[in-house]
């Protein structure tokens, strides 16, 4: 399936330059894969009198709950694809691109889901017919509701925001009324691993993994700010109890207070998508131990590195150069790593791959500058913040593209 950050950068690019976007439904879309080889199983009871004992079936189609289907289904769906003249671009092979004199339709493909976008109705009108000749798709008009994030027109600008599917969460959860809260996590919040069971119930570790099932979900399109808190909670799920639980909860309360909001994907004045116009934030836990929190931290920024190197393919390919990207840090010694290309007695044990930040740098893929530790939006993502460096943090990140 599409990444959901290709398919946030889709949509940002088509809002930005006045694109038609258009989404359908392919029925049964696994259905339309033939199997490379016999694949046998034995028949369902309410079948055995039908088909005779000591029978079995052979299937003729991928069927959903067949490991391979999902691959089928793409191999399927590329070759119809590329049969229309599109390719699928290097940096998600379930995005593809047709470029036909000056028009571009650009086309995303989540399982049955497609999502198409392009500066010509036309050409949009075009794949759309000539889908429908090999399976059946639903037309779900412009782009509205697609994978539980509901897009919605503001005059030129697009609010994406999953209000639907947190309601349907908050009463999953007996959470309809519940009180608001300003922050997903108190300033300072930890659990302490002694004092929580060893293992928890089976019936509070399944309410866990539900609830952090969907805040996931959340947090994936359209609430990155609860990233730190469900992280954090996640590393304590088989240890759950009502504490724990408890404080995933707190994460509901915060979001039914903003259950309206989203991200804006605005559109630009002058009609393009210039370099630097989309902001990457990169939150993951260290594969290893450092042995100081600037060489943690140095380790993070190649992390985010990648991503932003991501970006950059899917923008570059989709028609949309990027110039030298700005990440910002707060802790000048890392800044010193960053630039010092030859190794000191601090940095000399640290492992080759981490030092391919220095080279995106040598390469003028990105540059280092110097942010305030209270003006830094990233620590939305990296600690629990109080109320107040919270909101502000989050308008801060709004405002800047995410």
């Amino acid at each position: 399936m599409a990444h959901p950050i290709t398919i946030r950068t889709i949509v940002a690019l088509a809002v930005a330059n006045s694109w038609w976007m258009r989404q359908g439904d392919v029925k049964t879309a696994y259905l339309n894969a033939d199997l490379p080889k016999p694949v046998y199983l034995r028949p369902p009871k309410g079948l055995k009198p039908l088909i005779g004992h000591g029978k079995i079936m052979q299937l003729r189609k991928a069927v959903y709950g067949l490991g391979a289907s999902g691959r089928l289904w793409w191999q399927t769906c590329t070759k119809k694809n590329k049969e229309f003249g599109m390719e699928s671009i290097t940096a998600d092979d379930c995005v593809f691109k047709l470029t036909r004199r000056e028009s571009v339709l650009v086309v995303a493909i989540v399982v049955n889901n497609i999502l198409m976008t392009g500066n010509n109705e036309g050409l949009v009108q075009e794949y759309f017919e000539f889908m429908l000749q090999f399976f059946k798709v639903s037309d779900n008009g412009n782009l509205n509701f697609y994978l539980s994030v509901h897009y919605k027109r503001d005059g030129d600008d697009v609010i994406a925001n999953q209000t639907g599917y947190l309601e349907c969460v908050l009463k999953r959860f007996g959470m309809e009324n519940c009180k608001p809260a300003v922050s997903p996590m108190p300033q300072g919040f930890s659990l302490n691993p002694d004092s929580l069971p060893e293992q928890g119930t089976p019936e509070d570790v399944a309410e866990m993994h539900a609830l952090l099932g969907s805040l996931m979900y959340l947090q994936v399109w359209t609430t990155l700010e609860i990233s730190y808190a469900v992280n954090y909670l996640a590393s304590y799920t088989h240890q759950a109890d009502p504490s724990t639980i408890q404080a995933a909860k707190l994460v509901l309360r915060y979001l039914s207070a903003v259950r309206e909001k989203g991200i804006c994907f605005e559109r630009h004045p002058d009609n393009t998508v210039g370099p630097n116009t989309m902001k990457v934030y990169a939150e993951t836990f260290l594969p290893l131990v450092t042995l100081s929190s600037a060489e943690g931290e140095y380790v993070q920024l190649t992390l985010a590195c990648q991503e932003i190197l991501h970006m950059h393919e899917v923008l570059q390919v989709l028609g949309f150069e990027q110039a030298l990207t700005e990440i910002q840090e707060d802790n000048q010694a890392v800044i010193a790593i960053c630039n010092n290309q030859s190794h000191c007695s601090r940095t000399h044990h640290i492992e080759c791959w981490y030092h391919f930040f220095r080279q995106c740098i040598r390469d003028a893929e990105v540059y280092v500058t110097y942010v305030a530790s209270e003006e830094n939006m990233a620590d939305l993502f990296t600690k629990a913040l109080g109320d107040s460096p919270f909101t502000k943090h989050k308008a801060s990140a709004r405002n800047s593209g995410y």
